[in-house]
């Protein structure tokens, strides 16, 4: 027929009266999803390592001594109470980053508030952490500049490798924390945004 050979010709343009559903679905809710689900599961696996060295260090260096005795806060001693309490919450708060990035990614509106939630509460756990370590870094300094000589203070090298896991505990602790309330405060305020393009709302 006439009509069919249509094959060189460009698409007709699209009409104005078409539902909001055929429009293209934004990409934002994918790349923040994904990223939430990527940092969960990170943390949930760093926060299990690092417990289960922090609870067999102590016995498995048990028989090791040093020159010149060991600070009140030292890796192969018990972990504080504070401490253990603030790495467990830190797990449950893993997961629930990446409930988050799973309802974002799915383009459900209920990942605005649980990211909110989220990122309000880690920055208060990050600050209580990062106070913890301070004051424990504080402690150690205070003891090798007592004890010079000792052989803790030898091996600690101006305990340059405390300053940097501080530095890297303060990124984890806010940096996609603020992002996150300044995505989800300033640019998209509302819930619907996330469903933007999707035929039904499912909260």
């Amino acid at each position: 027929a006439i009509g069919d050979d249509v094959g060189g010709l460009p698409p007709p343009p699209r009409r104005a009266d078409l539902p909001d559903d055929h429009r293209p679905w934004p990409a934002w809710p994918k790349v923040i999803g994904i990223i939430s689900i990527v940092l969960g599961a990170l943390g949930l696996i760093c926060g299990v390592v690092g417990g289960a060295f922090m609870f067999m260090l102590p016995s498995m260096m048990s028989g090791q001594t040093f020159e010149g005795g060991t600070p009140p806060i030292f890796p192969y001693q018990p972990a504080p109470t504070s401490q253990l309490v603030v790495m467990a919450f830190g797990l449950v708060w893993s997961i629930v980053l990446i409930v988050a990035g799973a309802m974002t990614t799915s383009r459900k509106p209920v990942g605005r508030p649980i990211h909110i939630v989220w990122a309000l509460v880690s920055i208060v756990v990050g600050a209580i952490g990062m106070k913890m370590q301070v004051d424990q870094q504080n402690a150690l300094m205070d003891w090798m500049r007592e004890n010079p000589n000792a052989q803790v203070t030898q091996m600690s090298g101006g305990n340059v490798g405390g300053l940097i896991g501080l530095v890297i505990a303060a990124f984890f602790s806010f940096a996609w924390q603020l992002f996150i309330l300044f995505w989800f405060l300033a640019v998209k305020r509302k819930s619907a945004d996330l469903a933007e393009g999707v035929e039904e709302l499912v909260a």
